[in-house]
Parts: structure tokens; C-alpha cells; sequence
């Protein structure tokens, strides 16, 4: 891909349009014969499919109704939404895993009773085919065990690159030198950007991300099939966002960013949890996490200097209300909106007593 990168870095489009180009690109061209004889839809965007509120606008529900029309079965809304929400979360809303899955449920009649059935069909269809379109693409394949590890970050930057380098979480040389270590992670961080796979951050963030369904499909396969290892990385996380919080060391705006990756990774390790049977109800972990929360905040007062709260809390709510991944995690992990909705009324209520 490179000479359709190079030309596309001359007409100097963005990296979102960037990526669907070259995804575009690389789409087979095959004779309609070949495709699923049930499924034919007009459109379909190339780089990843969002929940919408209403269901007659959501992409994946109405694909699957418009599948189930055409095979003549009747499919109610409850049922509609609940498949459609469960193909979100084992696609990261990507398009090609999320047809090819939304084919194979068709095959079975629209109906999978055990999770052992979802966890076959994302390792059959889902797995594969990240891993081979988005993984299988890119000409430094030494990052692609980089790629696994940070997929269960809600995010990076290179000084999360070092300290992942440092706990040897990360390949690379064994280094004892702050700056060496910060030399790796600077070049470590080049690579990883031209791979198109990353987005820069956004207006007012300090923290790159990886293409969402990448992510999405790459940290869900650890959890299914290296759980002890995903535990361990989410277990680091939660003590590196932890010392950056408690640090004064650590810039206002890094504090909030760790805050919030903190109640994020909370969310992922209560869900290892519940998936091993440690925890039987959903009122536990929101219960925990929001007492966390509660605790959080409270070293934000003492790692934010009061003349700046003004400036720095409405950030901390801003960040909180736009962080999707977070949303993502707690329902994933209470299997309702309510605890998300619970936490965003502290971070409000706090931001407003404060300010």
C-alpha cells in the first residue's frame, strides 16, 4: 500500500479518510455469485459501523432485518437489538466481521442460545479476518505483539510506551535507562503512526487510540484465550494510571486522563470477574467502581492545585461525557445503562461543587 499512501499524503487528506481509502483499496473484486446468496445490501461504510438510538437508523439492525425479510422469518424488536448489540461487541462495529457474522447467525436461524456458539463464531469469523485485513497488512509485523498488548488501553502515549517498556510488557531491548527507555518509546511511537491503525489525539486529549474494531476484536481475543495475560495487563494499567493520579508530578490534564483510565480498567477487571464467577451481581460492580470513583476524585483536590480547578474540572466532565470506550466497558461489564448514568452524575455533581 505504500505508493497509495504516499499519493494520499500529497493530496493531504485526513488519516480517517486515510484509512477507509487504502481499506477500500484492498477490497476483492468477485463476481456477485460468490457472495452469501441471502444477503445484498447497496452500501456499507469501511471503517467501522455505529450504535444509533433509534433502530430504524441503526446499521446493523437494519441489515439484519432487512436479512430476515428477505428469508421470510419475523424477527421482533427485542431480539433485533439484543443480536445487534452482541455483533457491536464482537466486531468493534467493524463492516466485514459484522456481515460475515450477521450471515452465519442467519444460518442458524437467528437464534444462539449459549455464549459458547458467540465465542465460536467471533473466533471463526471475527478473529480471522481482523487478522488478516488489518493485521496482515502491515510492513512492520514486529509490531503486531504491540498492537495486542495496547488493545487493552483505552488509549496511549509515549509515556505509557516506557512504562509498558520498563515492565516488559512490551518487546524490545531490556533497557535500565530512563532516557534510552524514552528514546525506544519516542521511535516506538513513530512506527506504531505509520501504520495508519493509530489516530493522533483529538482537540483538548493527550492519548492516541488504535482503529476501535482492532482494538475491539484483538482485546476480546485475549480475554477468551489468554485471560490469565489480559488479567495482568489490565492489572498493570490499573497501577500506572493509579501512581500517575496520586504523583504531583503529573500535569492537571494527565491526572484527569488517569482518572478516567482508571474507572475504565476497573470496569474491565470486575467484568474477568463476573466472567469467572467472582462476582454474581451487577449491583456489586457498580457499587465498588462508584465508591472507587468517589475515592478518585478525592486526590484530584489534593493533585490539582485549587486556582486551577476552574480551568481543569470542566475538563474532567468533558472528557467523562465523550469517552466512548468508557461507556462501552461499563455496560459490557453491568449489562445495563444505569451505572454508567450513576457515574456520570458523580463526576457532574463533583465537577459543579467544586468549581
Amino acid at each position: 500500500n505504500e505508493p497509495l499512501r504516499n499519493a494520499l499524503d500529497v493530496i493531504g487528506i485526513g488519516d480517517d479518510l486515510k484509512l477507509q481509502v487504502v481499506i477500500a483499496s484492498r477490497r476483492p473484486i468477485v463476481k456477485a455469485s460468490s457472495y452469501h446468496p441471502y444477503f445484498h445490501f447497496e452500501r456499507i461504510p469501511v471503517d467501522r459501523l455505529r450504535k444509533e438510538p433509534d433502530p430504524a437508523k441503526d446499521p446493523i439492525q437494519c441489515m439484519l432485518r432487512e436479512l430476515a425479510t428477505y428469508l421470510h422469518v419475523p424477527i421482533a424488536p427485542g431480539p433485533c437489538q439484543r443480536i445487534a448489540d452482541r455483533v457491536y461487541d464482537l466486531t468493534g462495529g467493524h463492516p466485514g466481521c459484522a456481515k460475515l457474522l450477521l450471515l452465519a447467525i442467519a444460518d442458524r436461524g437467528f437464534v444462539i442460545r449459549q455464549e459458547s456458539e458467540w465465542r465460536r463464531l467471533f473466533k471463526t469469523y471475527v478473529l480471522p479476518t481482523i487478522q488478516r485485513e488489518m493485521l496482515g497488512s502491515l510492513a512492520d509485523i514486529d509490531l503486531i505483539p504491540v498492537f495486542w498488548v495496547l488493545s487493552v488501553f483505552g488509549g496511549f502515549d509515549q509515556r505509557l510506551l516506557g512504562e509498558l517498556l520498563q515492565r516488559q510488557l512490551l518487546p524490545g531491548p531490556s533497557l535500565t535507562d530512563r532516557r534510552e527507555v524514552q528514546r525506544y518509546a519516542r521511535k516506538l511511537r513513530r512506527r506504531l503512526m505509520d501504520t495508519y491503525l493509530v489516530h493522533e489525539p483529538t482537540v483538548g486529549k493527550s492519548m492516541y487510540s488504535i482503529n476501535h474494531p482492532v482494538s475491539r476484536v484483538l482485546a476480546l481475543s485475549m480475554q477468551y484465550l489468554s485471560p490469565d495475560r489480559y488479567r495482568a495487563i489490565t492489572g498493570a494499567a490499573l497501577e500506572i494510571f493509579t501512581d500517575w493520579l496520586q504523583s504531583a508530578e503529573i500535569s492537571a490534564e494527565r491526572s484527569i486522563t488517569s482518572l478516567i483510565q482508571i474507572v475504565y480498567h476497573w470496569f474491565k477487571a470486575l467484568e474477568m470477574e463476573k466472567a469467572a464467577g467472582a462476582i454474581s451481581s451487577k449491583k456489586e460492580i457498580c457499587g465498588r467502581i462508584s465508591s472507587a470513583l468517589d475515592t478518585y476524585l478525592s486526590v484530584l483536590l489534593t493533585t490539582i492545585n485549587e486556582v486551577d480547578w476552574p480551568s481543569y474540572f470542566p475538563q474532567l466532565r468533558d472528557h467523562w461525557h465523550q469517552a466512548e470506550k468508557l461507556r462501552e466497558a461499563a455496560l459490557r461489564a453491568t449489562g445495563n445503562r444505569r451505572c454508567y448514568e450513576k457515574l456520570t452524575h458523580q463526576v457532574d455533581d463533583f465537577v459543579q461543587n467544586y468549581l
